[in-house]
């Protein structure tokens, strides 16, 4: 794995920044930015109404690679439920969801999608 680049970095910030303000439009409190946890890092932790909410923030400059959406990985997937299991714990709550934000054409004309509970808990 390469170090991300001051680039990368800046977008990744920004994207958080974006991703906040769309979930705080659609009345979700952001937590927590870039929690560490035991397992990995979550890039934003919300509460909508009870539920807990784990949100990957995936941004993309442009779609010559596949679009935002496209970067969840079943590697990344796997990690997403080991963190929500890890909270489920930590909370002592079964309910824990587990969302995604994307950003494509991140630079020139930025579409954010909220993606509300894609990922699938199996507790």
């Amino acid at each position: 794995i390469q170090p991300m680049s001051y680039r990368g970095k800046l977008l990744g910030a920004t994207a958080e920044n974006w991703a906040a303000n769309l979930l705080e439009k659609k009345k979700l409190q952001i937590l927590k930015r870039n929690f560490r946890t035991k397992y990995g890092e979550i890039d934003l932790l919300a509460r909508d109404g009870a539920a807990l909410v784990i949100v990957e923030v995936k941004a993309k400059t442009s779609d010559n690679q596949g679009a935002a959406i496209e970067m969840i990985t079943p590697r990344k997937r796997e990690k997403l439920i080991l963190l929500a299991h890890e909270l489920m714990m930590k909370y002592k709550t079964g309910n824990v969801r587990i969302d995604v934000v994307t950003i494509d054409s991140a630079e020139d004309d930025p579409q954010l999608k909220h993606h509300k509970g894609i990922i699938e808990l199996n507790s």
